[in-house]
């Protein structure tokens, strides 16, 4: 299991959905459904037809995230949403993977993960400055590995407060 960033919305706009909904992910409107895509390379083909104009640079940052979101994060993974409207921190799991929702009317609200969020207004105060700063990557989406990220933010869920650094990585045991 793993840790990572799901951001909803340069603004903040996919915050309240997603966590009315359970859901995590959205933007990239512009490629369409990924579920038939089984490869990093299948995501890539479909990422340089929605934007072939792109630098390489940033069709291969594009097909990194969605690649993430479409087979990477898996249930049980640590989904964290940094929310620009309120300042706070929502925490949850991921119940589900990669789902398009064909449905959805709002075109950047399609490309999801399921999420349980288990706290959703955690102050960016009760997080020490190291895990902060790795949650506050400049990515969309995006995996928390440094500062054992994973197993700091599942003691957030249980207590409210970051244990910091000394807490047991899995790995540990």
């Amino acid at each position: 299991m793993t840790a990572w960033i799901v951001r909803a919305g340069p603004y903040g706009e996919r915050e309240q959905w997603a966590l009315e909904h359970g859901l995590a992910g959205g933007g990239f409107h512009e490629v369409p459904d990924l579920s038939a895509a089984e490869s990093k390379e299948m995501v890539r083909a479909e990422v340089v037809a929605a934007f072939p104009h792109a630098t390489a640079g940033k069709q291969a940052n594009f097909t990194g995230q969605l690649w993430a979101l479409r087979s990477a994060i898996v249930p049980g993974d640590i989904i964290v949403m940094p929310m620009k409207t309120t300042k706070k921190i929502a925490v949850g799991i991921c119940a589900h993977g990669y789902s398009y929702r064909s449905d959805e009317d709002d075109v950047t609200r399609r490309h999801t993960v399921g999420v349980d969020w288990k706290v959703t207004e955690v102050p960016r105060t009760v997080i020490r400055d190291d895990l902060l700063n790795t949650i506050n990557g400049a990515m969309t989406i995006f995996q928390a590995a440094k500062n054992n990220a994973e197993a700091r933010l599942r003691a957030l869920i249980e207590t409210g407060q970051d244990p910091g650094s000394q807490v047991a990585s899995p790995l540990d045991e």
